[in-house]
């Protein structure tokens, strides 16, 4: 576990230094995008800047040749062929030596294109120009930026540990500030920082990532509109359990993971489930030893009332309390109801299930709100904890 975490604080951090690198080459892009410079003469075009003429076995990495030929760039459209062009050929030519050489022991040759793939298609918020984009964490940044540029959440790239698109894109893309917080933890600021247009907010993202965080802030501050509203409260859940049967006393809870909002479904059900979880399996177990991994199905009526359709509650230690399939476990009186994304949620659920044969009464209050909307499948199924944002890394773990 150790080694795997170091590989992912490793992977963070070159990512981080591709960022800041690109940062600086991209801009240098968007500046003359449109303008193709003279074209160099072949020994030019041999050489890298500071270092002669690039040995044989290493033309390949950097794109050039023997020929007289210009590097081949095979861009998406063929309109852009020649800005394309010159932003390759430019970045190409101004890379420092030490980033030549290094880019030379990675083998990443598509370093000038990705770079300029990922300026263009957010300048020309064109979606189609990240598809070529080598890199993956570039690819994906790419189709966040033109998403949230083009305000289509249809556009987001996929979460990796939990339902539906990114969920910082989706607050981004649908210009709904208040689910910024569905990222997670210093995600969350990271979200705001692009929102508030706040490059100081990201010293709150981990060190390999805040070059990303400032570098998104600075690409997308004249694209979308700015946003300065406080954000919503902490989502929490709090639940008491009691048993009627009088063999032990009743008990309050926390539960994990309504801090990061509730699903709406496609069949208009409202899911409360910790998103990377999900629908918690009977295994699940809550990492301090004292909250407990729940998951409710509600109904949302007219009167701000609703029915509780699905239920389940695993206790610190293993117990299950959950509902008899296919029927109502109980009812909800909602304080705040909505189903539209970044809107606040709350209220009071009261339920029955059995945990062993037993009955339990759960009584739960809670306050979150809508993060997004998701097939019925994706909100129920339970799941392993996998991978945040596309980075490997997880930015609250100690």
């Amino acid at each position: 576990m150790r080694y795997t975490r170091l590989r992912m604080h490793r992977r963070a951090a070159i990512a981080g230094l591709l960022g800041a690198f690109i940062a600086l080459a991209t801009a240098r892009c968007e500046r003359g995008s449109a303008r193709v410079p003279p074209r160099p003469d072949a020994a030019t075009r041999r050489a890298l800047p500071g270092l002669g003429p690039v040995p044989p076995a290493l033309q390949p990495i950097f794109g050039v040749s023997d020929d007289a030929g210009d590097p081949q760039i095979e861009p998406t459209q063929s309109t852009l062929a020649g800005p394309l062009a010159a932003c390759v050929r430019r970045a190409r030519e101004s890379l420092a030596p030490e980033l030549s050489a290094a880019l030379g022991v990675m083998s990443y040759s598509a370093f000038a294109e990705d770079s300029c793939r990922l300026s263009f298609a957010l300048s020309l918020r064109d979606p189609a120009l990240c598809d070529a984009v080598q890199l993956a964490q570039l690819a994906s940044s790419c189709r966040f930026r033109v998403a949230v540029a083009r305000a289509e959440r249809a556009l987001c790239p996929r979460a990796l540990d939990e339902p539906g698109p990114d969920p910082m894109c989706v607050a981004l893309s649908l210009r709904k500030y208040s689910a910024c917080p569905a990222a997670g933890g210093s995600f969350g600021d990271w979200c705001r920082a692009i929102a508030e247009r706040d490059v100081d907010r990201c010293r709150a993202t981990p060190g390999p990532l805040r070059p990303r965080c400032v570098s998104d802030v600075l690409a997308l501050a004249e694209v979308i509109p700015h946003e300065s509203r406080p954000q919503p409260a902490p989502g929490r859940m709090r639940i008491e359990l009691s048993w009627p049967d009088g063999r032990e006393g009743s008990t309050t809870i926390d539960a994990d993971g309504f801090d990061r909002g509730a699903y709406v479904t496609d069949s208009r059900a409202i899911v409360l489930v910790d998103p990377r979880r999900r629908w918690p399996s009977s295994t699940a177990f809550a990492l301090d030893g004292q909250s407990a991994a729940a998951g409710f199905e509600l109904t949302l009526g007219e009167d701000r009332r609703g029915s509780v359709t699905r239920m389940r509650v695993v206790l610190a230690g293993g117990r299950v309390i959950e509902s008899a399939d296919g029927q109502s476990a109980g009812a909800v009186e909602y304080g705040h109801a909505s189903r539209d994304i970044g809107h606040e949620l709350s209220g009071t659920i009261t339920a029955r299930g059995t945990c062993a044969g037993r009955v339990a009464v759960v009584r739960a209050t809670f306050s979150t709100f809508v993060r997004d909307v998701v097939a019925d499948r994706e909100a129920r199924e339970g799941t392993t904890p996998a991978r945040s944002r596309d980075a490997g890394l997880d930015p609250d773990e100690p």
